[in-house]
C-alpha cells in the first residue's frame, strides 16, 4: 500500500476526517484529524479525542498528512 503524505504547508486535511501525521519525522503510530477553533491556532487531536490536552499537535508542527485509506 502507498500512502501520499501531503506537506501540511501546501494544505490542511478537512477538519474532522481520519488521517496520518508525521510530526517530529516520525509517523505517529495513532490516527489524528485536524480540528479548530475560532481563538487560537488550529491543531491535531487523536481521532476520537477524550480531552487529553496533552495529546494535541498545533498544526504548525506537523510536517505532512495523508487521510487513513478506506481499505488497507
Amino acid at each position: 500500500m502507498d500512502l501520499e503524505f501531503i506537506d501540511t504547508q501546501k494544505r490542511l486535511p478537512a477538519y474532522g476526517l481520519p488521517c496520518l501525521i508525521i510530526a517530529n519525522g516520525v509517523i505517529q503510530n495513532i490516527t489524528y484529524c485536524l480540528d479548530g477553533s475560532d481563538d487560537v491556532p488550529d491543531w491535531f487531536e487523536p481521532y476520537f479525542f477524550e480531552h487529553d490536552d496533552n495529546l494535541k499537535i498545533n498544526w504548525d508542527k506537523v510536517q505532512k498528512w495523508c487521510y487513513v485509506p478506506e481499505r488497507i
